[in-house]
């Protein structure tokens, strides 16, 4: 498949490089490597922004792959989330750590609205700091990663009016140590449930990582680093997986029969990057 933006990589390119060869471990990706000389050491199209390790990666570029920056403003807007409310034809983003003098508090959420790409600040009460999200029943399903007073919780935000209610908050009366990630499982008929978040069997995961309580807003965690899975029709609420350090974002394959989890411990809350840490999927 020929795309003009588009390039393959041959995993032979990397199989010996020259001696003396590396690349910064956060700073650079792979195709930064460089040899001794400053040379690169792997041959690649600079011209060409999409790359595949994999052809079925083509497949998902389409013939034509194009990057368009919906909003810019000076300030970091956008971090995490990114759930399209097609009612309003805009897109739900949590920003990063923000200037309280000028914005009110740390984390903010925003809309913005694709015809324009003006980005609203959205002033939520209930949330203390929100990070991921998914679509959910006719409204945003928001991490709120809590604070020193506040737990961390779900809180289900209405695309219309906005207001706010938390929809889970603990597990068996602990407190979660800051949530992080979350996406909808469609259940079992997922070709048929898929763009419903309310069907019957349809589940909510998420995951918790200790993120919080290194950047000292939240308490010493009381629970592991789990990845949950909540049923908003029973309210049952479980551990599905363990083992992480630093549970991040999570997603399921088309069909659902798949769950995918990052582990970013390499990044601690503090700000501090160690390479030999996990930074895996």
């Amino acid at each position: 498949m020929a795309i003009a933006d588009a390039q393959t990589i041959d995993w032979s390119a990397f199989a010996v490089l020259p001696e003396g060869f590396g690349r910064e471990p956060f700073g650079q990706s792979s195709l930064a490597t460089t040899t001794p000389e400053g040379s690169n050491a792997i041959k690649h199209a600079a011209a060409k922004p999409f790359v595949a390790y994999d052809e079925r990666f083509l497949r998902l570029t389409r013939d034509q792959p194009t990057i368009r920056v919906l909003c810019q403003t000076d300030y970091a807007f956008a971090h995490e989330a990114g759930v399209y409310d097609k009612a309003h034809d805009a897109v739900w983003v949590t920003s990063n750590l923000l200037d309280p003098a000028k914005h009110g508090a740390k984390v903010q959420l925003h809309r913005i609205e694709l015809q324009s790409g003006e980005a609203t600040l959205l002033d939520i009460d209930g949330i203390a700091a929100a990070n991921g999200a998914c679509a959910f029943s006719k409204g945003v399903l928001v991490c709120d990663q809590g604070s020193e007073a506040q737990s961390s919780k779900l809180v289900l935000v209405d695309f219309e009016s906005h207001s706010a209610r938390p929809v889970l908050n603990n597990y068996h009366g602990r407190q979660f140590n800051s949530l992080n990630d979350v996406i909808v499982h469609p259940g079992k008929d997922s070709a048929a449930t898929a763009s419903s978040s309310t069907a019957p069997g349809a589940t909510v995961w998420f995951t918790d990582p200790p993120y919080g309580y290194e950047q000292a807003f939240r308490s010493r965690p009381q629970l592991p680093p789990h990845v949950y899975m909540w049923d908003p029709h029973t309210g049952e609420v479980r551990v599905v997986a363990d083992g992480f350090d630093h549970p991040n974002g999570i997603a399921f394959s088309p069909d659902g029969g798949t769950c995918y989890v990052t582990d970013t411990s390499h990044i601690h809350g503090t700000g501090k990057l160690d390479p030999a840490l996990q930074s895996t999927m």
